[in-house]
C-alpha cells in the first residue's frame, strides 16, 4: 500500500475524476474533511467522526491554511492529513476523496459533527439496499444562537423532484458510492455555492437515493454565514445555485420540467435571506425577477411591500403586530386599523 505522502503528491497531480479509479475496497468508508483555518472547531469534527469507530479512516485537507488545523489533525492517530491550496470547498472535498480507498466516501465539515451511530446506520443502509447510490439523513442546525431545526427529509428513490422543492441534502449528510463519485468527476468545482445539489441531481444517473433516519449530523450555523451575511456573499451564492439550475436543466429531463417553478422559488428564498440581512434594495430586485416569471406568486407580491417601507415603517408594522398577538388577552386593546 502505498504511503500517505505518495498518495498526497498523487492528489496534488492528478485531476479529480481519475484520483481513486479501481482503488475502491468494499466495506469501508472514507470521511472527507476539507478545513480551512478551521482550528476553532476542527477537533470536534475530528472526534465526532472517530467516535464510535477509532479505526475510521479519516482524511482532512487543509485548504490554505495559515492557522494551526494541520497540527490539530495531525495529533489525531490515524488520520490521514493533505495541505495545499484547493481554492475551494468543492476542491478540497475532491482532493480529499483522492486520498482514499474505500468503496463509500462520507464527507464532514469541519465546523459540523456526527452524532453517534451514524456511519453504524449507513453501513445498515447500505446493506439492506446495496442498489443505492447515495445514503442521506436529515441534519439539524444549530443556528448558535439557542434554536435547532432539522431539515426536510424522508424521500427515497428518485428525489430529484425533492431536491428542487423541499429537501435539502447537505455534504454533511451525504455518504456516496465511490465509482459513482468518480464517474460524475466528483464535485463541480467552478460552482461557489450549490456544488451540493449539483452533485446529487447528476448521481441519479448511477442509482436510487436511500434516506437514512434520526438524528445522525449536526450542522452549526455561523453568523454570518455563506448565505446570511455580506451583499456579496448573498449574490454569489444566488448566481451560483441558478447557474446550477442552467447546467443541469438541459441535462435532467426532472430539472428541465421543474426548472422554471424551482428557479422562481429560490428567488423569492433569496430575497428573503437578503431582506433580512439587511439589503432591502437587492431583496426587491430578485423579487421583481420572480414575479415576471410567476406574477401571481402571491409571497412574493407580499415581500415586495416590505422591501418598501422606511425603518419606522417597520417598527410600526412589529408593533401593531405584537400588539394584535395580544388582542384577545384582558387589559390589552385591539389594534387601530
Amino acid at each position: 500500500m502505498r504511503s500517505a505522502n505518495s498518495l498526497v503528491d498523487a492528489a496534488q497531480s492528478m485531476p479529480a475524476a481519475r484520483l481513486c479509479q479501481n482503488r475502491a475496497v468494499p466495506g469501508r468508508i472514507d470521511i472527507v474533511i476539507p478545513a480551512h483555518n478551521a482550528a476553532a472547531t476542527l477537533a470536534r469534527a475530528l472526534q465526532s467522526a472517530v467516535r464510535d469507530r477509532p479505526d475510521e479512516h479519516v482524511i482532512v485537507f487543509c485548504d490554505a491554511c495559515d492557522d494551526d488545523s494541520e497540527a490539530i489533525a495531525r495529533a489525531f492517530e490515524g488520520v490521514t492529513v493533505a495541505a495545499g491550496r484547493a481554492g475551494s470547498a468543492a476542491a478540497a472535498r475532491n482532493r480529499g476523496a483522492g486520498l482514499g480507498d474505500a468503496a463509500y466516501v462520507a464527507f464532514l465539515d469541519a465546523d459540523d459533527e456526527y452524532g453517534p451511530g451514524w456511519l453504524d446506520a449507513v453501513r445498515d443502509s447500505i446493506a439492506a439496499h446495496p442498489e443505492a447510490v447515495a445514503h442521506y439523513c436529515a441534519p439539524v442546525v444549530d443556528d448558535g444562537r439557542g434554536h435547532r431545526h432539522r431539515l426536510a427529509g424522508g424521500a427515497s428513490g428518485d428525489i430529484r423532484a425533492a431536491l428542487l422543492t423541499t429537501i435539502k441534502i447537505p455534504t454533511p449528510a451525504l455518504v456516496v458510492r465511490r465509482a459513482a463519485f468518480d464517474a460524475e468527476q466528483g464535485f463541480d468545482e467552478s460552482l461557489y455555492a450549490a456544488e451540493d445539489f449539483d452533485l446529487c441531481v447528476r448521481l441519479h444517473r448511477h442509482g436510487p437515493f436511500r434516506f437514512v433516519p434520526g438524528d445522525h449530523v449536526v450542522m452549526h450555523q455561523h453568523w454570518p454565514s455563506l448565505t446570511r451575511g455580506d451583499l456579496d456573499g448573498l449574490l454569489r451564492y444566488r448566481d451560483a445555485t441558478l447557474r446550477a439550475l442552467d447546467k443541469l436543466a438541459p441535462l435532467d429531463e426532472v430539472v428541465a420540467r421543474a426548472r422554471d417553478q424551482a428557479e422562481t422559488d429560490f428567488l423569492v428564498d433569496s430575497a428573503v435571506r437578503l431582506l433580512a440581512a439587511g439589503h432591502p434594495r437587492a431583496a426587491r430586485q430578485d423579487l421583481h425577477r420572480a414575479l415576471a416569471r410567476d406574477p401571481g406568486r402571491w409571497r412574493a407580491w407580499a415581500l415586495a411591500g416590505l422591501t418598501v417601507l422606511r425603518p419606522d415603517q417597520v417598527t410600526a408594522l412589529r408593533t401593531w403586530r405584537a400588539r394584535w398577538r395580544r388582542r384577545d388577552r384582558p387589559g390589552h386593546p385591539s389594534p387601530e386599523v
